[in-house]
């Protein structure tokens, strides 16, 4: 009701009076009206005490690991919450301590768990109360949840004193444009292609030109305080400011101009941005979050850019609009740790952020801001030397419907350190391949290796590849890879018969393309768009209907 009467726990009646004509008012409408309200208000003496909220919240999945339980029990119309006999169970457990408070009609109970949830965890839990009814009636309400699958931060991560350059604050870019028309999709694979120089113009056959404005080289940036861009702030744009932190944010951020951006050709589209960092962080549990317009991920490595080796923190993969992603990461022991955030955008606005949260008090704070206490530092120059990293893996790791002549293929990239060609072994479903079967090639600083079982892979086979290779260090360094992928189901595809081949030079081979044969009718086509009135058509099949006994002409423009 507009007046707020109609509440919570409240009954409403809906009534439809069919009994007059079009245009005609039934007197008794009114009074039908007015007892209907009258009993919607009233309030049913036997109404139940009933659950008014659960927390985490029935099936609710991406719970965080230091969640608490939180119940809200509602008295009912002539019957309360019986809070001496008030119970809860998680995982078949009694939740001691458990914390009951009454105020008003809601009885509440709150219980924190000893230790955190596991990640990825489902649990169920059960609260069993009596209400003050004579005699008294029992309830037993029983949910369930899902913890987000947190990752933990291992210590073996963190790079070794004095290797970070603590006098360097802030992050290192790279930032990718490419061309206003490109369309590119919104997914991380498109943004990892972009920044590696894999993804492919297929108007000019090379991967896309870089149209960012500045840098040195072209698109690397510094930015030495916080991540808090809007492409709105760049060259021509509006100003207007989006996302959590803003000039009118308290304390106030404004928002900043995306680095190098607008572009050589004044677009703010088809972006894709690496930003790398050190952060310190505590030891325990850290939440983190980015606000983004579309998507990003969030990745930790020794050798940063292993996708191989990689491990995941957050994800969004996708398209949105500026929205927030929070998660949660343990970290075994303090430390600087490096970190990657890959960043990416379509069309239209385009913003990120990049912060943490203070646990207790829930505020959202941006990492490296030197004003606040409580904020995350970030440093951006590290000594530490790098290894040989696996830069593109195909198939890729854990992918599904694969083709059955896919070819195995792996990209190394040399880092401070560089990748022993000689060394390369690969092993395909713990068999090794003999090296004669192993296309191993080197070009600059990317060593290129190719294999291409023999036949089809079998149908719904999982398959897994083991890459094994030593770098240039003295004494060398040995890496190991595995990773697997599911090959598509195509026992029901067509097949066709090798009798169908063309014979032997009777295809000439310097006349690429297609032919056409294209028929147009003025009239509107008998049987609409579907098969086999097409066909008909291309006969041609279909009579003139001005010259009865021809086919329709063909009146496209030639």
């Amino acid at each position: 009701m507009i007046d707020g009467s109609v509440t919570e726990g409240r009954k409403v009646a809906w009534f439809f009076n069919a009994s007059t004509g079009v245009g005609a008012l039934n007197a008794d409408a009114y009074a039908l009206f007015d007892s209907a309200l009258a009993w919607a208000l009233s309030v049913p003496p036997t109404a139940p005490v009933t659950v008014r909220s659960l927390s985490p919240g029935a099936g609710q999945v991406g719970v965080f690991p230091d969640a608490s339980l939180r119940v809200e029990l509602k008295d009912g119309g002539s019957t309360q919450v019986d809070t001496n006999t008030v119970s809860l169970k998680l995982d078949a457990n009694p939740a001691t301590p458990l914390n009951t408070s009454k105020s008003g009609t809601i009885t509440t109970l709150t219980f924190t768990p000893p230790a955190l949830f596991l990640p990825g965890s489902a649990h169920a839990a059960t609260v069993v109360f009596s209400d003050t009814a004579a005699p008294p009636k029992s309830f037993t309400n029983t949910w369930s949840f899902t913890v987000e699958n947190y990752a933990t931060l291992p210590g073996s991560f963190a790079r070794p004193a004095g290797t970070v350059d603590i006098n360097s604050p802030g992050f290192t870019v790279f930032v990718h444009q490419a061309r206003a028309d490109a369309g590119l999709p919104n997914n991380t694979q498109r943004a990892e292609g972009q920044l590696r120089s894999y993804l492919i113009d297929w108007m000019t056959g090379a991967p896309y030109v870089n149209h960012v404005v500045g840098g040195t080289p072209q698109g690397s940036f510094v930015d030495a305080d916080v991540i808090n861009w809007n492409q709105e702030l760049g060259t021509g744009g509006t100003g207007a400011e989006i996302g959590n932190f803003r000039t009118t944010s308290t304390p106030s951020f404004p928002d900043e101009a995306i680095p190098g951006i607008p572009g050589d050709e004044d677009s703010t589209d088809n972006i894709a941005a690496e930003l790398v960092t050190f952060l310190d962080l505590p030891a325990g549990l850290t939440r983190l979050g980015v606000n983004s317009d579309e998507g990003f991920r969030v990745t930790s490595e020794v050798h940063l850019r292993d996708v191989a080796r990689e491990l995941p923190l957050g994800v969004f993969s996708g398209s949105r609009g500026a929205g927030d992603t929070l998660f949660s990461v343990f970290v075994e022991s303090a430390g600087l740790y490096p970190i990657r955030l890959i960043w990416y955008e379509g069309v239209g606005a385009a913003n990120l952020e990049f912060f943490s949260v203070d646990i207790p008090s829930g505020q959202k704070l941006l990492i490296n801001d030197r004003s606040n206490a409580k904020a995350l530092k970030a440093y951006r120059a590290s000594t530490f030397a790098l290894a040989p990293i696996v830069q593109r893996l195909g198939p890729p790791p854990d992918i599904a419907n694969v083709n059955g002549s896919a070819e195995i293929l792996a990209e190394l990239r040399d880092q401070d350190r560089a990748v022993d060609t000689n060394s390369v072994s690969l092993f395909f479903n713990d068999l090794l391949i003999l090296p004669t079967m192993v296309n191993v090639s080197k070009s600059g600083t990317v060593t290129r290796i190719t294999y291409d079982p023999p036949g089809l892979l079998p149908a719904n086979s999982t398959n897994q590849v083991t890459l094994a290779f030593r770098d240039n260090a003295v004494p060398p360094n040995s890496f190991t890879n595995s990773w697997k992928f599911v090959v598509q189901d195509y026992t029901g595809f067509p097949v066709i018969p090798p009798s169908y081949k063309m014979p032997a030079g009777s295809v000439n081979l310097t006349q690429i393309g297609f032919s056409n044969r294209m028929h147009q009718l003025d009239f509107a086509r008998p049987g609409g768009n579907n098969l086999p009135a097409p066909e008909l058509q291309l006969d041609p099949g279909f009579p003139d209907p001005s010259n009865p006994g021809q086919p329709a002409p063909n009146v496209i423009d030639t």
